[in-house]
């Protein structure tokens, strides 16, 4: 649970199934202790954070949780109406590296944790260089290089979903100074998959050249690619690579998409 510019003094989650959860605090890595909760009670966590983000360790019966009720005790924050008239701008720190910058989502990222587990989404990573997903997770099932990689998935169309889209993203939540350039290695488990890269500015709120990611030929799947992106100057920028809704939904079981080995330039 992401903070809104309050401070979280307790967050009080209702569990419907039986499962083992824990937590970590403010974009660290670092886990509690993992506790039983049986179906029918409650795990509460306690202090003074910008954000809690709940771990889901599943049992040996099932690797679901379904949550039934949250209660939240917080202090200062906004609310939607401090918003209306003014733009809503991508949040993260700006951040100055040493070019050339890499990224294989080892170091601060989970080490253990499966896609299913974020079939929602979640964001890990070292302090200020943090990456979130959308229906994906940071994953060692057939990384395409070193431990893990960044996995986002597409599962079968779920009618009773509320939310915004259950096609997911992969996207840096800090701006890089004066980059120009983002390459990185990626593998589609099926070839009619596709995705789209863009890059924001900083203390923006638009996502600019748009380009498209995709396999050339049904051969092409489940193997190892290269992609270059060239931003066009050096610019203050993040970048997002979403799913194309264009993909479809799994008709069983579901489709991979990984991503690894950035180098910024």
């Amino acid at each position: 649970m992401e903070h809104n510019g309050a401070k979280l003094l307790n967050v009080t989650v209702g569990s419907a199934t039986s499962t083992m959860l824990a937590h970590s605090v403010d974009g660290k890595a670092k886990k509690s202790g993992t506790k039983a909760v049986a179906a029918g009670e409650t795990y509460s966590v306690e202090g003074e954070y910008d954000e809690i983000c709940f771990h889901c360790m599943g049992t040996d019966k099932s690797e679901r949780w379904e949550m039934n009720s949250i209660k939240v005790s917080y202090r200062g924050g906004f609310v939607e109406e401090d918003f209306k008239g003014a733009e809503r701008k991508e949040y993260g720190p700006l951040v100055r590296v040493a070019f050339p910058f890499k990224e294989g989502f080892e170091s601060g990222f989970p080490t253990t944790d499966k896609p299913s587990y974020y079939k929602y989404g979640v964001t890990a990573g070292r302090e200020n260089l943090q990456w979130g997903t959308w229906y994906g997770s940071f994953s060692w099932q057939g990384p395409i290089g070193g431990e893990q990689s960044a996995q986002l998935r597409i599962y079968q169309e779920d009618p009773d979903y509320y939310g915004n889209t259950q096609f997911g993203h992969l996207k840096m939540e800090y701006f890089i100074e004066n980059l120009s350039k983002v390459s990185f290695k990626y593998r589609f488990s099926e070839y009619w998959l596709t995705a789209t890269i863009s890059y924001c500015e900083f203390n923006s709120t638009e996502w600019k050249n748009p380009q498209q990611i995709a396999l050339k030929k049904y051969s092409d799947r489940g193997l190892v690619w290269d992609f270059t992106y060239e931003l066009g100057s050096k610019v203050n920028a993040k970048i997002r690579i979403e799913i194309d809704p264009e993909s479809g939904y799994a008709t069983s079981g579901h489709h991979n998409l990984l991503f690894d080995d950035f180098v910024f330039e």
